[in-house]
């Protein structure tokens, strides 16, 4: 009697893990997200395609979908600001330039984002499942726009610190650059690079919380099946 139990306890055991298995494959929203990124890691053939796709699974988490309206808060700030003051810094004209530029492509580029996300989370797909032609269109044109803003953001780097620090105080000098529309281009830069590392680092999190969360796992099983 006490065999048939344990057999059958196993059997359960093993059909929902099979089932977790088979939902988190494709990145269901349904599954942790600590479980999708233990299962991408089982199911990449290499370090580097594993941390795309942990990439991929915690930026489209809840969190981040809620998050991504208030991203546009920085380049927007970025478009007006440039707009405004376009022909204020006359010791490297490209800053304005560069804050317009850059500011409206990535709005555009946030937008496109957010709207293929949410497309995603409201007909219940993860991640890793496979795109609609649509979606790869789109995606494609997203990453051509991601490619351009980031060569302008390196062009950016270069034309605001070759010219660290202008003058602020004589408009009619030739080394001028209004202080608003300088400062706030430094600032968006550095920003823009403490984002990354905040991003990078929340990544190396949730891949150690994963790793824990499959030990734990895999712990509570082997107590199952003793």
């Amino acid at each position: 009697m006490d065999v048939n139990t344990d057999q059958i306890k196993m059997t359960a055991t093993s059909s929902t893990q099979l089932t977790s298995s088979k939902g988190s494959k494709s990145g269901s929203p349904n599954v942790p997200m600590f479980q999708q990124i233990q299962d991408a890691k089982t199911e990449s053939e290499n370090n580097a395609k594993y941390a795309a796709k942990a990439a991929k699974i915690v930026g489209s988490s809840r969190v981040i979908l809620y998050l991504m309206p208030s991203m546009l808060a920085l380049p927007l700030a970025m478009l007006i600001n440039g707009a405004v003051r376009l022909d204020e810094c006359p010791v490297e004209p490209y800053i304005p330039i560069y804050m317009v530029v850059a500011g409206s492509f990535s709005v555009l580029k946030l937008i496109i984002e957010y709207t293929l996300r949410m497309k995603r989370y409201c007909e219940k797909r993860g991640p890793l499942d496979e795109a609609t032609t649509v979606e790869k269109v789109v995606d494609a044109i997203n990453s051509l726009i991601g490619l351009f803003t980031f060569a302008f953001f390196i062009a950016g780097n270069v034309w605001v610190f070759r010219v660290y620090t202008p003058n602020f105080d004589d408009p009619t000098a030739a080394n001028y650059c209004q202080h608003t529309i300088y400062w706030f281009a430094f600032a968006s830069i550095v920003a823009v690079y403490g984002l990354a590392a905040l991003g990078i680092f929340l990544c190396c999190c949730c891949c150690c919380c994963a790793a824990a969360y499959a030990a734990g796992k895999a712990a509570g099983n082997s107590q199952d099946k003793s």
